[in-house]
C-alpha cells in the first residue's frame, strides 16, 4: 500500500501542494481531477522524484505493516519518447543502461498492441501509438505505482477509448494513479476518485 502523508511543495508564495494525504491499496486505480494549476501534476512529480517536497512523507507499507521500498513509473503528457530510437529501442534503453532484464519488451508490446510497430520510430506513429509506447516503456522497469499525467489530453474520442481499455487491462495487476481533466476517463477507470484545487486534495468526490 502507498501512503502519502502531509505532502507539501511551495514555489515562492504559491502552495502548489498543500498538506496532501492519501492511501492507495495495491492493484487499485486512483484518478485525480481538477483545474489546471491545481497541483495535480506537481503531486506526480513529487511521487516520481522529479521534485523534492518541502515536507511530508511518501512510503510503501507491506501486508505485515512494515515500511518497504517501492518504485514509481511516469507516463508523461507529451510522451517524451526518444526520436532517435525505435519503439523497441525506447523500451529497452533504460533497462540496458541500468543493467536490468529487458527480455519482456515484446510481451509488453503485445499487451499494448504494438508488436507490429516495434521497428518504427516515434515520427512514424500516431498520437495513440505514441501514448501506448510511453505506457509500455514505463512498464519495462516494473514500477509498483504507474502514474499517468493527462494520458488522453491530445487524443480524439476513439483513441481515448483505446487508452482507457489498456488502463483497464492493467487493473488489478498494476497500481495506478491518473491525473486527468476527462471525466469519462475517470469514470471509466477509477476505483477511487479525488479532486485537487489550490494545492489541496479531497478524496471520494
Amino acid at each position: 500500500m502507498l501512503r502519502v502523508s502531509n505532502l507539501c511543495k511551495s514555489y515562492g508564495p504559491v502552495k502548489a501542494v498543500d498538506n496532501v494525504c492519501f492511501e492507495l491499496e495495491k492493484g487499485k486505480i486512483l484518478a485525480i481531477i481538477g483545474p489546471s494549476g491545481g497541483g495535480k501534476s506537481t503531486v506526480l512529480r513529487l511521487l516520481n522524484g522529479l521534485e523534492t517536497p518541502d515536507s511530508g512523507s511518501i512510503y510503501f507499507i507491506n501486508s505485515q505493516g512494515y515500511i518497504e521500498n517501492g518504485t514509481f513509473g511516469l507516463v508523461f503528457q507529451e510522451y517524451n519518447l526518444f526520436p532517435q530510437y525505435t519503439v523497441l529501442g525506447n523500451l529497452t534503453l533504460a533497462p540496458k543502461l541500468l543493467k536490468k532484464n529487458y527480455s519482456q519488451a515484446i510481451e509488453i508490446l503485445e499487451k499494448v498492441g504494438l508488436t507490429d510497430k516495434k521497428n518504427n520510430y516515434p515520427s512514424q506513429l500516431s498520437g495513440g501509438q505514441k501514448q501506448r509506447t510511453a505506457i509500455a516503456r514505463a512498464l519495462m522497469l516494473k514500477p509498483d505505482i504507474l502514474c499517468f499525467d493527462e494520458p488522453t489530453s491530445a487524443l480524439d474520442p476513439k483513441l481515448t477509448e483505446e487508452i482507457v481499455n489498456i488502463i483497464n487491462q492493467l487493473k488489478g495487476e498494476q497500481t495506478i494513479i491518473i491525473v486527468t481533466h476527462d471525466m469519462d476517463v475517470m469514470r471509466g477507470t477509477a476505483d477511487i476518485t479525488a479532486i485537487m484545487d489550490n494545492g489541496k486534495l479531497r478524496l471520494d468526490i
